[in-house]
């Protein structure tokens, strides 16, 4: 099994941001299911974050269809590691609108990560928990956003 996480920034107007997250966790829902993969999808802030956990074969194979998705640009891989079991295992795909946090970002995941890898063995559904507590701590993120 294996974790890919990512983020990239929206090319999709604002005020279409919903539209634009069903559109994408409704084609994810069929097309990731045939490949056996399973992940959560954040928006925020004009930001993606994706988490991936499948097959390594089938995570490259549609790293390169987001690589290519005009849905958004500059995709910065920040975990590409093998992880012990699926952690979404009923989740083919499913998506949060956590919009105007500005503390995730690319320097900040990837201290988050760093973080976390430091301490813990790799979980995408700890690793989530781990950022989602980090944000929602206001002193965390008046530190991250310095």
């Amino acid at each position: 099994m294996h974790l890919i996480t990512y983020i990239s920034r929206s090319t999709s107007p604002e005020d279409s941001i919903d539209d634009v997250l069903r559109n994408i966790v409704e084609t994810a829902k069929i097309r990731n299911k045939a490949r056996g993969i399973t992940g959560v999808l954040f928006y925020v802030d004009q930001r993606f974050v994706q988490f991936i956990e499948g097959e390594n074969e089938q995570l490259k194979i549609l790293l390169q269809e987001i690589y290519t998705d005009s849905r958004h640009k500059d995709v910065l891989v920040i975990i590409d590691e093998p992880v012990y079991e699926r952690e979404f295992k009923d989740w083919n795909m499913d998506y949060f609108n956590m919009d105007k946090n500005n503390s995730l970002n690319e320097a900040n995941l990837s201290r988050f990560r760093d973080i976390y890898k430091d301490n813990f063995e790799m979980s995408s559904a700890a690793f989530i928990e781990f950022i989602k507590d980090m944000l929602s701590d206001p002193e965390m993120t008046k530190i991250m956003n310095t």
